[in-house]
């Protein structure tokens, strides 16, 4: 696969982020965000529904679900770039931009496939998830 300019960018950051002190500097610019009142409530609840039917404690079972869910927003996105894409059909600057988000979508998409085929086989190794978690 050819690198992009982009991916060259983001490689560079990945090798200065090895120094301490470029990657304290890196996180200090998000130290004081704080998530949303909506998102956090959100977020919460699906925590406590992880928690109540896979217990506390990390496990495969649990990550497999948590990857399953993962990928729904990025069909999300898909599906609704394809729609854009469709009503923006006479701006070209639009068309390629819903374009490049619908590929982005679909190869985040296929990432978390991906662990989920991964996850999956990790979970043969522990009990059977039953009905409800499977």
């Amino acid at each position: 696969m050819e690198l992009t300019r982009g991916d060259d960018e983001l490689e560079a950051l990945n090798v200065r982020l090895n120094d301490e002190g470029e990657l304290a500097a890196y996180k200090a610019t998000y130290d004081h965000y704080r998530v949303g009142l909506a998102p956090r409530i959100l977020g919460g609840f699906l925590i406590f529904c992880g928690n109540l039917i896979y217990g506390k404690r990390p496990s495969y079972l649990k990550f497999r679900a948590i990857e399953v869910i993962a990928r729904v927003p990025y069909h999300s996105w898909t599906s609704a770039a394809y729609t854009w894409l469709t009503l923006c059909y006479r701006s070209e600057a639009r068309a390629l931009h819903y374009a490049q988000v619908t590929r982005f979508a679909q190869h985040a998409q296929d990432n978390e496939t991906m662990h989920v085929v991964v996850i999956s086989h990790l979970c043969e190794s522990e009990r059977r998830g039953g009905w409800v978690r499977h």
